[in-house]
């Protein structure tokens, strides 16, 4: 891989550019830095909202279907997400399409129209999609765990939002949250493939030069708390319990992220992972388990989610409890760090062999804190870890006041006491 190159322009857009001349793709990707944090309780799920209503017709292509007969014309893969700090907007095609790609992509970003008959249709859609994950346990379990964990606050809400926010959210609350938001200053664009760079430079003044300009709203401040043990229950009569059990971690831009990685890794984040041949293997009580964490511009968490017989539930609890007390007890043996270096080095190159992983995993980090890491980078730093530096920040995460605990089974909510009981180390 060549060096990436990074360019502000006068207007405040930011490039990234990413080459890799053995593949055959090229991945054009614009993310804004916006997204639940950055909303009102009144306009919960509006990004969300706006990121759908981008594939729905612009002043050039008037219908989803002339955007979409343009993509698959020319073999590209053309998507969105949003989360809760940003949205993007890729579209991985055959390196030789590139200006096709920069064509398409900087249309629905720049052109938009937003009619009102596929307004309406895409609520319906966008309801459905909550309806999707509420009905759906395994689906749902971390938005529940992060409303545990922040509470009723932006970060805590769920980046769909509510049907009835979806409800009320117009189609000109829409467009006056797009011209906000979607400004040079906030957007990154990545590509990443087998490009030319001045190419690239090209395109990017040529389709982006009408990009709006000036200041966008603030992201809404976190308030991060540490007081648990916390039980939040979602009572449902399924024949398996869901839950997921964690607590605060560590922001993008701190250092002790690294060590999060690998204690996820340790618990539950491969198949030789301690939480999965405990609960999985030895106990018999689980079908799935793995360990999660994430990093944001200034927050973080770790959690453990799975799905267990309710006859088990308290027993798994427990369990999940132990090892991540056991970590912040004893050292993890040198043979298993370096087992879990090992892996997360190679899951990395691993993802990294393609364009749109590449585009992703500069851009998420760009939006982040504004500076990227290298693989080999990242390599070098996890690999300086040691035994010690597990304990020491396993002692910043696992402590009593830091466990949430989210849960959906036939329980009521007078049994929280019992299960916040668990929740000791």
């Amino acid at each position: 891989m060549n060096s990436i190159q990074i360019k502000k322009f006068q207007n405040g857009l930011t490039l990234l550019l990413v080459p890799k001349k053995n593949t055959l793709s090229a991945t054009v990707s614009v993310f804004v830095k916006t997204g639940s944090e950055y909303e009102t309780k009144e306009s919960n799920g509006i990004s969300h909202f706006l990121e759908h209503m981008l594939f729905k017709g612009t002043k050039k292509r008037r219908t989803p279907l002339d955007i979409f007969t343009f993509t698959d014309s020319i073999g590209a893969n053309f998507n969105a997400a949003t989360s809760n700090q940003y949205t993007f907007y890729y579209i991985k095609t055959p390196y030789h399409n590139i200006e096709q790609a920069f064509d398409i992509v900087s249309d629905i970003y720049l052109n938009s129209i937003f009619p009102t008959q596929e307004v309406e249709k895409e609520r319906s859609v966008i309801i459905e999609e909550i309806n999707t994950y509420s009905d759906n346990p395994m689906m749902n379990m971390p938005n529940l765990f992060i409303n545990c964990l922040y509470g009723d606050q932006p970060a805590g809400w769920d980046i769909a939002g509510t049907k009835q926010t979806v409800s009320n959210i117009k189609r000109e609350d829409i467009i006056s949250y797009m011209e906000s938001q979607y400004k040079a200053r906030n957007t990154i664009v990545v590509v990443a493939g087998n490009v030319n760079s001045q190419e690239v430079l090209r395109l990017v003044e040529k389709y982006f030069k009408n990009i709006r300009i000036g200041e966008s709203k603030e992201k809404n401040k976190v308030i991060i708390k540490y007081d648990g043990p916390k039980v939040l229950i979602k009572e449902s009569n399924t024949d398996q319990v869901h839950l997921a059990l964690g607590g605060n971690g560590f922001s993008m831009k701190d250092k002790e992220r690294f060590a999060q990685d690998i204690i996820t890794s340790i618990l539950g984040g491969m198949s030789s992972a301690r939480l999965f041949l405990k609960i999985r293997e030895e106990m018999g009580a689980a079908y799935y388990i793995w360990s999660d964490s994430d990093f944001f511009l200034d927050h973080g968490y770790i959690f453990t989610q799975t799905g267990v017989n309710i006859d088990k539930t308290k027993q798994v609890i427990k369990e999940i409890v132990n090892q991540y007390k056991l970590l912040t007890l004893e050292p993890i043996p040198s043979k298993e760090l370096k087992k879990v270096k090992g892996y997360l080095e190679g899951k990395m190159t691993l993802s990294l062999e393609d364009s749109e992983a590449l585009a992703n995993f500069y851009g998420v980090q760009y939006c982040l804190k504004d500076s990227v890491f290298r693989p080999k980078e990242l390599v070098e730093i996890i690999n300086k870890i040691t035994p010690r530096d597990i304990i020491i920040t396993s002692r910043k995460l696992f402590n009593t006041k830091n466990l949430y605990l989210a849960i959906t089974g036939p329980f009521e909510k007078e049994e929280e006491k019992e299960f916040i009981n668990l929740l000791k180390i």
